[in-house]
């Protein structure tokens, strides 16, 4: 009878998540776009975009907020195609970006931890498996997606490195690799002196 009643309401449970899921996106988007006093990191990245674009250095000149680029290089560089769009275009596309992103990096990890694909697995236990990582992690993520931090994307990363170290014993030495390459250049901006 229970399983009956799930299927029953699972339309009614997406149409929720869906609303949910377009006003959280709506809510953070239009937060970081009305409170510019603050900047936001997706501020950050475009304004450390358009400097490398200009081939300056992205780390030692702040945005208009006096915001320095704290940022690993690699997110200056993915915001490059995003400099010709206006920041209220910006905002919305990162946000919608990073919430793709964590759904992708639930069902990714929960594939690695289980040892097979997450849609092979009951739609009921991937609603609840869904909904108690959401919930646990609400606050967090709130906190990401009014900010536009860059965390999620981060998560993201591992997560993928995760799943290709799954894959291929000989991924370490790659995967290590890319990470020394991309995060070194800001670890070492942060700990030299100005």
């Amino acid at each position: 009878m229970l399983p009956n009643n799930f299927y029953k309401r699972l339309p009614i449970y997406r149409l929720v998540a869906a609303v949910l899921i377009f006003i959280t996106i709506s809510v953070c988007s239009i937060q970081q776009i009305w409170y510019s006093h603050w900047g936001s990191d997706p501020r950050v990245f475009l304004h450390a975009a358009s400097l490398l674009v200009k081939g300056q250095d992205i780390v030692s000149v702040p945005d208009r907020f006096g915001l320095y680029y704290v940022y690993p290089p690699l997110f200056a560089f993915l915001f490059i195609p995003l400099t010709f769009l206006p920041v209220e275009v910006v905002i919305p596309f990162w946000t919608v970006a990073s919430v793709v992103l964590l759904g992708w990096s639930m069902a990714a990890f929960y594939s690695g931890m289980m040892g097979r694909p997450f849609f092979s697995i009951p739609q009921k236990t991937r609603w609840i498996v869904c909904f108690f990582t959401v919930l646990l992690t609400t606050r967090f993520t709130l906190y990401h997606l009014q900010a536009g931090q860059s965390d999620i994307f981060v998560l993201a990363l591992v997560v993928l490195g995760l799943v290709l170290l799954s894959r291929k014993p000989a991924m370490p030495i790659t995967v290590s690799s890319f990470s020394a390459n991309w995060m070194k250049p800001a670890a070492m901006s942060r700990a030299l002196p100005n």
